[in-house]
């Protein structure tokens, strides 16, 4: 049975397959997603000739729920469905054991799962040109976000959240805007994990830097979990 949160076409099928008699095993459900699985051998693993060591496997999907273009869905709802929500699930397989500096893993799947969405606040922006409206309070913000943060738990386990809007003078009016108001939703919650991590300041695009950007980020993670 296929995740409702990501089939697109339900509204089209639903006509029919609320109709008594109707099988639901007649529609194939419609995900929009990505899946791509690569073979992988480590730089400083010895060769064997046979196949790599390592199988990396992404899968992403995304919700139809609070979707649409990038100013048009933006924030949260009041079922706690925030804009443009994908999941993202980074899976290794170790086919054999393989030697580490904590001792030797595998064989076997290793998983993890990340998800992504709009800012759970109430907040709009008609164009890139336009500042940030907060269309709502922070009380009833903090409605939606239980509802969102609740769903979370639930779903996944313990969350951590990671904030990467701007933190920067040049964008005061927007991206601060925001994350400002998500700080203070959260500041309502002592047992939330969070970290609020300026991803513009740290990455800057460029190839020759990005791996060691990104890992710049990560660490900035790995220190509060």
């Amino acid at each position: 049975r296929a995740d409702e949160r990501y089939v697109w076409n339900k509204q089209m099928v639903l006509p029919l397959s609320s109709q008594a008699g109707v099988s639901t095993r007649w529609f194939s459900p419609i995900l929009s997603g990505f899946v791509q699985m690569l073979d992988f051998h480590p730089p400083n693993a010895p060769s064997t000739g046979s196949s790599p060591p390592l199988a990396l496997l992404l899968i992403a999907r995304r919700s139809c729920r609070r979707a649409g273009t990038r100013y048009n869905a933006r924030g949260v709802d009041d079922d706690g469905e925030t804009g443009n929500w994908v999941e993202i699930e980074q899976l290794v397989k170790l086919r054999r054991p393989i030697a580490g500096k904590d001792g030797t893993v595998g064989p076997g799947w290793v998983s993890l799962v990340q998800v992504r969405g709009s800012a759970p606040i109430f907040w709009e922006q008609n164009s890139q040109l336009q500042g940030v409206v907060l269309t709502r309070g922070s009380h009833l913000g903090a409605v939606a976000f239980a509802k969102h943060h609740e769903w979370l738990k639930a779903e996944y386990g313990d969350v951590f959240y990671v904030n990467l809007l701007s933190q920067s003078m040049a964008k005061q009016e927007t991206e601060g805007i925001v994350g400002s108001a998500f700080q203070g939703v959260l500041k309502m919650y002592k047992d939330i994990k969070h970290r609020s991590i300026d991803f513009g300041a740290f990455v800057t695009g460029e190839e020759a830097r990005f791996d060691r950007e990104l890992m710049q980020v990560a660490g900035e993670v790995s220190r509060e979990l």
